[in-house]
């Protein structure tokens, strides 16, 4: 896969006859998430997003394995050694201390999806949240614990970089049941995410093109969760469905994680047609950068015309696109 240059990089080609940038606009205040209790974040123990972070949810490089590919199944906070750490809301220690199961000493609390009727995840359902790399517990196995209580002290991972991981766990205690903690969190949809082709599509096969995007989410809203692509045949002056590849963060740490072993398709970056490509994301980048190629798009007929367009989804489902039409 090429590596782009920056957002500067712009869409050329040949035989384009068209290009379309459409977006779709709006802002969307989203203090307590559908579905979970209010939270608070971690560190500030307030609603503003604990800033600026070194890791998001998905695809990365791990930048203390010499830049390999990764996904990441929570988010990194960088923040000094012993920087107390808040429950995000309302729950029950499940775990504190050291596990084998963990790589670091870590605080897991069971909250109760808000609902009516007993309190227990048959009746409400129940989701997790994972306070990772501490240097100290503040709370014990079984004990009840509210909103903004000190549940322990900030450490480092075993690469000795000193940060917060927070992962939130929907629906189940396995590493498949992550989910991008900013959808559990408050925090200001702004929806701005931007798409861009990353190149020209490659219609040398007619029948199986391939196409290349770049999503850029900005590191103040790092809620990017899925990208797709769709060819229509436009010849009528009609969109007419051909092929669509879709990429979608959550369901495929979801899919692809399975629970007796979670790392085994974990540095695959290139998985059933599309290749994955981030770039490198720490605390001081303005933007997390993914590229993705979607190399397995297979069409019916070839069209005359041809319309692919690309789009990128936040974890609220609010979108943007760009299309491109071509004549071939």
């Amino acid at each position: 896969m090429r590596r782009l240059s920056g957002l500067q990089k712009k869409v050329c080609g040949l035989f384009f006859l068209l290009l379309t940038l459409s977006f779709l606009t709006g802002i969307v205040s989203t203090v307590n998430a559908a579905g979970y209790l209010p939270h608070i974040w971690p560190l500030s123990g307030t609603t503003t997003p604990d800033l600026p972070m070194s890791s998001v949810f998905g695809p990365r490089l791990k930048a203390s394995e010499n830049f390999i590919y990764d996904f990441h199944r929570g988010i990194d906070i960088p923040t000094p050694l012993g920087t107390p750490v808040h429950a995000v809301a309302d729950g029950v220690v499940r775990l504190a201390g050291n596990y084998s199961s963990y790589s670091d000493t870590l605080v897991q609390i069971r909250h109760y999806k808000p609902g009516s009727g007993p309190m227990t995840c048959a009746n409400r359902g129940c989701y997790y949240s994972n306070s990772m790399h501490l240097s100290s517990v503040a709370v014990s196995a079984g004990a009840n614990v509210s909103q903004g209580a000190i549940i322990g002290y900030t450490g480092a991972s075993e690469s000795g970089f000193a940060h917060l991981h927070l992962e939130i766990r929907d629906n189940g205690i396995y590493q498949k049941n992550c989910i991008n903690p900013w959808k559990a969190m408050p925090y200001q949809d702004t929806l701005n995410l931007s798409i861009s082709f990353a190149g020209d599509p490659d219609f040398s096969n007619t029948l199986s093109p391939e196409v290349e995007a770049e999503v850029s989410s900005p590191s103040n809203e790092l809620d990017f969760n899925r990208v797709k692509v769709e060819v229509f045949d436009i010849s009528s002056g009609s969109e007419v469905s051909l092929a669509s590849q879709s990429y979608d963060i959550e369901l495929w740490n979801y899919i692809y994680t399975p629970e007796n072993n979670p790392d085994q398709y974990l540095t695959n970056p290139d998985f059933n047609g599309i290749e994955v490509g981030p770039a490198v994301f720490n605390a001081r980048e303005e933007a997390y950068l993914v590229q993705f190629r979607f190399h397995e798009l297979h069409l019916p007929y070839t069209p005359q015309q041809a319309r692919v367009r690309i789009s990128a989804f936040d974890i609220k489902e609010n979108s943007v696109e760009a299309s491109l039409d071509i004549t071939l």
